[in-house]
């Protein structure tokens, strides 16, 4: 639902927004997060692995390169989300 209202609003008005700082940093951080799921996938997200509590294995922190990814990606959609409302403002 997100990517086809997005991209109907931008549309609308593309000529505005193409000059709005804020616009242009959710861009980068999208960009940024995007590639940011995409090495998460072929590095420390391809090797996890993968079992339930209750399977009987004890569970283990995740690798420091998936909790890096991890907190990059939070980092980095929370961004994305502010610099959406900032669009208005600025």
């Amino acid at each position: 639902m997100v990517v086809p209202t997005g991209l109907l609003l931008f549309v609308s008005e593309a000529t505005a927004l193409a000059g709005n700082p804020a616009f242009l940093v959710k861009i980068g951080l999208l960009v940024l997060a995007l590639a940011n799921i995409a090495l998460f996938h072929r590095g420390p997200g391809g090797k996890s692995i993968s079992g339930r509590a209750s399977d009987g294995i004890r569970r283990r922190k995740p690798p420091p390169a998936a909790r890096l990814a991890g907190a990059a990606s939070l980092l980095l959609w929370v961004g994305v989300l502010a610099a959406g409302r900032l669009i208005a403002y600025l």
